[in-house]
């Protein structure tokens, strides 16, 4: 009896749910915290500069994008950007900080979703409605994507406003809660802009007299008057920058008209239902052509998803008060998806399972809705009903167990795209890039022209298969394919210096240093551009030329290999001064690293400072450089300070290496003295 009324004292505690929770998702999610950064992360976060510094939130917050910063053009979310400031900052800009917040966020918006249905309908349907939504595997996207901690956000903030708004809507104290919780989920993501009609949806369930609802409106509607002025001040419109476009291929809809769109975003959220309740096919990118796009009224998939929508939407509408779980779950799971569903206005994106973060709260509640409906008006036992939740949970489980592991890496997961999407174009895409890059040549060819016989226009696979004939050596093929590409705002460097390449390979200067400059002409400030337009000045010994493009090079980016070419040429005009100089920087160069320090050594030694050549040599040596002509410099420098063990002692490990190996013939001289100078 005193254990029993032990369990009954701590059932209803809510730490121990809390604690169960972050149990049931470290099983679940576990796997997902060692992985890579993927997919959109990449640029959101990992090549993102404004997360590195307070300034650099302040703004994205308060300073209007600039052109062609695309991704701030579609996006207003500072106080998102403020979060991943301060994970990066204390924790370190590396995967596992972030997907281990994404655990947590994940953990406690499961928690604050089962304080929130317990509130409103009974902790037993709260129970069986979170289980539901935290094993689902349709939210690995948002669990396993470190950038998706955006939706994360949004929903706890989502929550604790639902949550405050049922412990008293005619409280001042709650209302403020309200409003600031709204204004901060508006900040992490714009889809919380429905957020009040929810609250609306809430109301008229508990039958709130008139006064509340106008409470409400100036609560909701002051935070979301501040957000449009902020978000108009910063992108320059309500929706998104007027100077971006949504591309075709994230979003083929975006250029449909108004009744094709909304033909094809019915049927998405069609199959938005299919994957609630069969979430088997599921992909990270759902771009052109995952999906095939109808064009007519009649089309079968659109009158069978519009039937469903009209009989579900009816329901809810029926029995508004009859049955407030039902049309509660349908209603939640319409507004959640409502902003991203391309019927309103156009989205960023097609479809993604992350967009549903929100609406699937609908799918738990009436899951768990079904499980006490059957249990009681149909008087199926309870053991069975637990018996067949317990399987569906064990089979939501593995699926997002094994899913974590598609979000390893970019590979794998664009090849689990493929594997269930393959015709998608973005996809084969990407994977045709990460072969390219693995070293796989044949598997990068095989799906660039899968990309292309899906998309003809996609000139990043023509670009893509140039370079595979570059590398092979078929320069002639690779130019006539190149001619092909057109010139565009986001190829015109790649576009530019692969052509230049093709030039100075088959002995065309001329005709490449024609083609920089009119690069040039478009974008002035292209580092790659400058760089390789002197380097083919330097080629055709023309050293004024490169010598000034160049120092604007590096005003443009102050890159080693530049310096090094710089410290080339004054090292040809005997300048040892200004010849070291270069090369002391050039020395972090990942290309030219070991060959500026030893002109660095040899700027030394010309100039008569043998004890600082020694001491770079040493140090270099320590480092693990193991080059021949380090040891030639080291005995010159030795014999030079007279010291003759020491000399000899590298001129020994010289001859072992092989005189012969040394790789620059300026050495040869000092070879011929350090010979002389040890048989003296």
């Amino acid at each position: 009896m005193k254990l029993r009324s032990t369990l009954i004292q701590y059932k209803n505690r809510p730490w121990l749910i809390l604690c169960g929770l972050a149990v049931i998702i470290l099983v679940l999610y576990g796997n997902a915290i060692t992985n890579e950064f993927t997919f959109d992360d990449i640029n959101n976060i990992m090549h993102n500069d404004y997360l590195r510094s307070a300034n650099g939130i302040a703004q994205l917050a308060f300073s209007p994008v600039r052109p062609g910063e695309v991704l701030r053009g579609y996006l207003y979310r500072p106080f998102l950007a403020f979060i991943q400031y301060i994970i990066g900052s204390v924790f370190g800009f590396s995967p596992v900080p972030f997907h281990t917040a994404n655990l947590i966020f994940y953990t406690l918006n499961c928690f604050l979703l089962f304080l929130f249905l317990k509130k409103l309908f009974n902790e037993r349907i709260a129970i069986v409605a979170t289980l539901i939504f935290t094993f689902h595997p349709i939210h690995t996207e948002v669990v396993a994507s470190a950038v998706s901690i955006t939706e994360m956000l949004a929903f706890l903030f989502s929550m604790f406003v639902l949550i405050a708004y049922l412990k008293s809507s005619a409280s001042i104290k709650y209302l403020a809660i309200v409003s600031l919780g709204y204004f901060l989920a508006l900040l992490s993501k714009e889809t919380a802009i429905l957020l009040p009609l929810v609250i609306l949806l809430l109301a008229i369930y508990r039958n709130e007299p008139l006064r509340h609802y106008l409470h409400m409106g100036i609560w909701c509607g002051v935070p979301l008057l501040i957000y449009f002025m902020l978000r108009y001040h910063v992108i320059g419109s309500f929706l998104q920058s007027m100077e971006t476009q949504i591309p075709f291929l994230n979003n083929p809809l975006s250029t449909m008209p108004f009744f094709e769109r909304v033909i094809n975003a019915v049927h998405i959220l069609g199959r938005y239902l299919v994957l609630l309740f069969l979430p088997v096919q599921l992909s990270a990118d759902y771009a052109y052509n995952s999906i095939h796009l109808l064009i007519s009224a009649s089309s079968m998939l659109f009158l069978i998803s519009l039937l469903v929508h009209v009989i579900l939407l009816g329901i809810a509408f029926v029995f508004l008060k009859k049955n407030t779980l039902l049309s509660f779950s349908i209603i939640i799971f319409y507004l959640g998806v409502l902003p991203s569903a391309n019927l309103l206005f156009v989205s960023g994106t097609i479809m993604g399972e992350r967009l549903i973060y929100l609406s699937s709260i609908g799918f738990a509640t009436a899951m768990a809705g079904l499980y006490w409906y059957l249990h009681h008006t149909w008087n199926i036992h309870k053991n069975l009903l637990t018996a067949c939740l317990v399987i569906i949970l064990f089979l939501f489980g593995c699926k997002t167990i094994a899913r974590n592991t598609d979000w390893e890496n970019n590979y794998t997961l664009f090849k689990s795209a493929i594997q269930y999407y393959p015709d998608n174009a973005k996809a084969n895409y990407n994977y045709a890039v990460l072969s390219y890059e693995r070293g796989d040549a044949e598997a990068c060819q095989r799906h660039a022209e899968k990309t292309l016989s899906i998309y003809p226009d996609y000139y990043k696979a023509t670009m893509l298969l140039a370079q595979l004939e570059i590398d092979r050596g078929k320069y002639n093929a690779a130019e006539r394919m190149l001619m092909e590409v057109p010139s565009m705002p986001d190829n015109i460097e790649s576009l530019h210096l692969m052509r230049g390449f093709i030039y100075v390979q088959t002995n065309r200067f001329t005709k490449a240093i024609e083609l920089y400059k009119s690069a040039l002409e478009k974008i002035p400030h292209s580092f790659a551009i400058m760089y390789h337009l002197a380097l083919c000045y330097f080629d055709f010994k023309d050293y004024a030329n490169a010598t000034q493009y160049l120092q604007q090079a590096i005003e443009i980016m102050d890159h080693p290999d530049a310096h090094y070419y710089l410290g080339q040429i004054y090292l040809i005009y005997f300048d040892y001064n200004n010849a070291a100089i270069h090369f002391a920087i050039a020395i972090s160069s990942r290309q030219f690293g070991n060959m500026s320090i030893l002109n660095l050594i040899y700027c030394k030694t010309q100039l008569g400072e043998y004890q600082q050549a020694l001491k770079i040599i040493e140090e270099s040596i320590a480092r693990g450089v193991d080059e021949p002509d380090l040891y030639l410099l080291a005995a010159y420098s030795s014999l030079k300070m007279n010291n003759i063990p020491k000399s000899q002692y590298y001129f020994d490990k010289l001859r072992q290496s092989g005189i012969r190996s040394c790789t620059q013939l300026r050495f040869s001289s000092l070879c011929q003295q350090l010979i002389r100078g040890i048989r003296e």
